[in-house]
């Protein structure tokens, strides 16, 4: 369905991406992995068109990108990020409809589809349609965010760090809502994230990058029994280890 094709990405002198290739199927998520600077936010946005490549190319259903005008690439991606983007200043109605009415839909179209892809993130239309982004809470916030960009029915969906800056609670709530709609409805999703045990829990394939480059790139039982280097192999010890502490002090109380 999508394919990076040796994506490399200069900035001046700095190589923050260099030379990655991926093959993403259909109705797959495969969540991008890494600490600050590894890349995986600059090859995101490569994919729809947010960033140009300095070299490679991305290929949709067998066609460059490039061959796409932008705006007609992005209403057929959609994109959810860690700040959520809505308009302070329009309804929740309002900042959902925005797809559509760039689209051209009719105005029942556009009000029925909304409550539709609330009900899809678990708001509810009657409570939610006018009201502002300020009066509803992070995770209602972030729901929101899902809503706007699922409800022209995207290909794919990217999504740079969504739960980044919610508390554990909500966090998890939204991952367990996030997996159900996916499969729900069949949605085909490239996931960022720096966190191991949110790309172990969510991924069927993780790429795993440093310092721009793809250094490995698997299902999470892959990488758990065949790291490719000591360092990923680090990587993947401490969530392992923070289990084992949970399952020692657990052991300490039944005793």
């Amino acid at each position: 369905m999508l394919e990076l094709l040796h994506l490399t990405k200069d900035y001046g002198s700095r190589r923050v991406v260099n030379d990655v290739s991926l093959e993403i199927r259909a109705g797959e998520l495969v969540v991008l992995l890494g600490g600050s600077g590894s890349g995986k936010t600059t090859l995101l946005k490569m994919v729809n068109g947010l960033h140009s490549p300095t070299s490679g190319e991305v290929r949709w259903n067998g066609t460059d990108t490039r061959q796409f005008e932008p705006h007609e690439l992005r209403r057929q991606i959609g994109y959810v990020f860690q700040e959520v983007g809505l308009f302070p200043h329009l309804t929740v109605a309002e900042n959902i409809a925005l797809g559509p009415q760039l689209a051209h839909w009719k105005d029942e179209e556009t009000r029925q589809a909304t409550e539709d892809v609330l009900r899809l993130v678990e708001l509810a239309p009657e409570d939610m349609l006018e009201r502002l982004p300020a009066e509803l809470s992070g995770g209602q916030r972030q729901r929101v965010g899902f809503a706007r960009a699922l409800i022209t029915r995207p290909g794919l969906m990217l999504l740079d760090e969504p739960f980044g800056a919610l508390d554990p609670l909500t966090r998890a709530r939204l991952q367990q809502s996030f997996v159900r709609i996916r499969r729900e409805v069949g949605l085909t999703a490239i996931f960022v994230t720096h966190d191991m045990v949110e790309a172990m829990l969510l991924a069927d394939r993780i790429a795993i990058l440093q310092e721009g480059k793809l250094v490995q790139w698997g299902t999470p039982r892959e990488l758990i029994h065949s790291p490719a280097s000591p360092a990923i192999q680090q990587m993947l010890r401490v969530p392992l280890d923070q289990v084992r502490q949970l399952e020692s002090l657990l052991a300490q109380d039944a005793s």
